[in-house]
């Protein structure tokens, strides 16, 4: 209850951000409530592997997802500089 408690706060104050702020683009509300939904099937997930014994085929796209772009941010660190 505490998690839906920080993520209705979190939006409340994004969505005035992008009112007052941005004017109307919502473009910050968006980009919170894509990152909350990917967390949320994150953690699905991780349930039903835990309750199956095996990774599923959302594991596998997951941790694809995350291959690509660990390896994007480190091409895109070493040719803007090497920040390591």
């Amino acid at each position: 209850i505490i998690k839906i408690g920080y993520y209705y706060t979190i939006m409340l104050v994004l969505y005035l951000v992008d009112c007052f702020v941005v004017k109307d683009s919502f473009i910050l509300i968006n980009f919170a409530s894509v990152i909350i939904l990917i967390n949320e099937l994150i953690s699905i997930d991780e349930n039903i592997c835990k309750l199956i014994g095996r990774n599923t085929a959302l594991t596998k796209v997951f941790k694809l997802v995350e291959k690509l772009y660990y390896d994007f941010i480190k091409k895109y660190v070493n040719k803007g500089g090497n920040y390591e």
